[in-house]
């Protein structure tokens, strides 16, 4: 029980630690994806489109591109265009040796990212045999409260993938996985997982597959804010030994 209250950082250490076959691990710092406004070109008819879908979103805890496209059959072109903004992980993935890894090697990355850009964790590593496997990872969307995390540990066990632990973040809740998985086992996981939608963020998982890996932030959304912290155990109660 000692992972309850690790950051991303130290989840990958041990994932590390306990995985003796990993000879490199990978990290990406993609730019902070604009907002929804910024995307389209001004119309005033999109962005009124944009304003109609948010009103909702208080009450739905969906996201604006989710409210937009239930009203596909009015939208502006403008909309379906931005929607298909894509801002992936492979432009700034950089590789690291995973024996010389430790928390505070991954802090002095994270500071060099700048703060236009979201340091992240890759779910691609690189065996000692020169295969690629890949780290489980999910993003949620469901609000934080004790309702919804209990849900959440009992949705990742069908994901197929062995236990893992769930982090909290911000708004919602991220999953690493213990075991290790191959890039097909990736996709038939995001897609189980995609039966879940909404509960875990589907626009998420689309990007994903786009990139044919995973990344998930290792620290603040935000200046200011704080980095995903552990809070369960999903499948297992500890660390695999």
């Amino acid at each position: 029980m000692g992972m309850l209250g690790a950051d991303p950082s130290a989840v990958l250490l041990q994932i590390i630690n306990t995985q003796a076959e990993i000879a490199q691990v990978s990290f990406g710092s993609p730019r902070v994806n604009p907002p929804l406004r910024s995307r389209l070109e001004g119309s005033g008819s999109e962005l009124q489109f944009v304003n109609e879908a948010l009103k909702c979103r208080r009450d739905l805890n969906l996201p604006a591109w989710v409210l937009c496209l239930l009203s596909a059959t009015e939208a502006p072109d403008g909309i379906l265009t931005a929607a298909s903004f894509h801002q992936g992980i492979q432009q700034t993935r950089f590789w690291v040796n995973a024996k010389a890894l430790t928390a505070g090697e991954i802090a002095d990355l994270a500071r060099r990212g700048g703060s236009d850009s979201v340091f992240s964790i890759c779910s691609q590593v690189e065996l000692k045999n020169g295969s690629v496997r890949h780290i489980p990872m999910m993003d949620f969307l469901c609000r934080k409260s004790s309702r919804a995390l209990d849900l959440i540990v009992r949705v990742v066990p069908r994901f197929g993938v062995g236990p893992g632990v769930i982090l909290e973040t911000d708004r919602s809740y991220h999953f690493y996985g213990f075991q290790l998985i191959s890039q097909l086992e990736l996709a038939h996981f995001l897609g189980k997982a995609l039966l879940f939608a909404p509960i875990v963020d589907q626009a998420w998982i689309a990007h994903q597959l786009i990139d044919m890996c995973c990344a998930l932030r290792a620290g603040p959304r935000l200046a200011g804010g704080g980095a995903p912290k552990v809070v369960a155990f999903a499948g297992s109660s500890k660390m695999p030994a």
